[in-house]
């Protein structure tokens, strides 16, 4: 059966849209005058950073397909690759966390949690132990994203309008 690709372009726009708008809102904040906090400040960071991370991985094979690789070693590349953006990225996250005492909130530990399960999904994806590399894995790790997104983007919009989570 051969992938449908539809899927993951819709999650890629829809990531891009909502990447914009959650750094538009979250920038808008600097601009009623009000100093942002380091912790706020990385989550605009956070929002352009992930966000634009998540698309990338998403777009990325279906540029592969486009060159009319097969199937399965597009998703092979794919997970390499999504493994190789998520690893070093959330762990120069973490640190940068760590740097500027950021609090833990409910948000933060869903979606934290949430990546590191698929950093261990990917590792087991690649082994090909109980399962084999493939794109529905991608479109499943990119539909994580955008929810890992909203999640964070939801406890900033709700800190922003003043009530805490």
């Amino acid at each position: 059966m051969d992938y449908n690709p539809d899927t993951l372009m819709l999650l890629a726009e829809l990531i891009i849209a909502v990447v914009a708008f959650a750094v538009i809102v979250a920038s808008l904040r600097i601009t009623s005058g009000e100093k942002l906090n380091a912790f706020e400040l990385m989550l605009i960071q956070f929002f352009a950073e992930s966000g634009l991370m998540v698309f990338i991985v998403a777009v990325f094979p279906l540029v592969l397909l486009e060159f009319g690789l097969d199937e399965q070693l597009v998703a092979i590349i794919s997970t390499w690759g999504a493994l190789i953006l998520l690893v070093p990225y959330f762990s120069y996250y973490f640190w940068r966390r760590s740097r500027i005492e950021a609090p833990a909130n409910i948000p933060m530990i869903v979606s934290s949690v949430g990546w590191l399960l698929w950093v261990f999904v990917l590792g087991i994806t690649l082994t090909g132990a109980f399962w084999v590399p493939s794109l529905a894995i991608i479109t499943a790790l990119v539909f994580w994203g955008l929810c890992s997104f909203a999640i964070v983007f939801i406890g900033y919009l709700a800190k922003f309008v003043g009530r805490k989570i």
